[in-house]
């Protein structure tokens, strides 16, 4: 969805919405929903895509209100994603942030990662949140079906489920 741009996407859902009369999301969605719960506006983020689509991926984020600092990847072929290790992913994440560490969060872009055993520690050596798919969804999940059961060892977000004050529990965006 990202490809679309935020306004993109948005069109995108809203269509389906009405056509299908039930609520869409969108990795995209939650992600920068996410961000918005955490109180994050600028961060680094790292992919495992080359720079023309970290190009699009950051104008994404840009037009969705964000300032990304930086949209590094990491230098794989997209078929070995999962073979790379935890410990790679944690010297490349860790690298991309240290360039820049005035950034509020890091961005982990993409759902290939074998990245869980590392967020905690990210977060622990970094001292700032890590945002990441799958947490991303689970935390979404949560919020609509009114559920709050944190889970520790995965990230911030995860563990204090914050809620977005522009977005209400039931998920329809409420004015500030």
């Amino acid at each position: 969805m990202m490809v679309h741009g935020f306004a993109g996407e948005e069109k995108i859902v809203k269509d389906m919405e009405a056509k299908h009369g039930i609520p869409v999301s969108t990795s995209g969605r939650s992600q920068t929903e996410a961000m918005r719960a955490l109180g994050i506006k600028r961060f680094v983020g790292t992919t495992y895509f080359q720079e023309n689509m970290n190009q699009i991926f950051t104008n994404y984020f840009a037009e969705a209100g964000f300032e990304v600092i930086a949209m590094e990847g990491i230098d794989v072929a997209f078929k070995d994603v999962g073979r790379l290790s935890g410990e790679e992913i944690y010297a490349h994440t860790k690298k991309a942030f240290l360039k820049h560490p005035d950034a509020q969060a890091i961005y982990m872009l993409g759902s290939g990662w074998r990245l869980l055993k590392i967020v905690r520690l990210l977060e622990q050596d970094l001292q700032v949140p890590v945002i990441y798919a799958l947490a991303c969804k689970l935390w979404d999940v949560q919020k609509q079906f009114h559920v709050r059961e944190p889970v520790k060892g995965y990230g911030r977000l995860l563990e204090e489920l914050p809620v977005n004050k522009k977005v209400s529990n039931f998920g329809f965006r409420v004015s500030s």
